[in-house]
């Protein structure tokens, strides 16, 4: 028999999509979690924008505030939910990200070959 290798990267890639909630609610097209999600916080982002800096320009024209919360979201969203970093999604990518800061470079460890150097923790002066 022949073996043959199976790539799981693009299964692994496939959003969560929700197709039903209920018995007597289903959805044709489906619910993807991570674009209702990050529409969310950026619709949250925008707001609180809104709200404290961008109220008096926004609301001088009419419609704008429509397009605003509605347009803008949805199309910043589109491009992040898109937008790889490291052939990683955004979100895994930040989150790798902030564990690195808080892990390595706040605790100013140095690093060689992926394991902490232990000589380096002393300042070292040339007389």
């Amino acid at each position: 028999m022949d073996k043959k290798a199976y790539n799981l990267k693009r299964t692994f890639e496939q959003p969560i999509v929700m197709y039903e909630f209920t018995d007597k609610f289903r959805i044709n097209k489906g619910f993807r979690l991570d674009f209702w999600a990050t529409f969310l916080i950026v619709w949250f982002i925008l707001f609180l924008l809104f709200w404290y800096l961008l109220q008096p320009v926004i609301m001088s024209i009419g419609g704008l505030m429509f397009i605003y919360f509605t347009v803008v979201p949805y199309y910043i969203t589109k491009y992040i939910v898109k937008l790889k970093q490291d052939g990683k999604k955004l979100f895994f990518f930040l989150w790798d990200f902030v564990i690195f800061v808080f892990n390595v470079q706040l605790r100013k460890v140095k690093l060689s070959y992926d394991e902490e150097v232990e000589y380096h923790d002393k300042k070292i002066t040339f007389k």
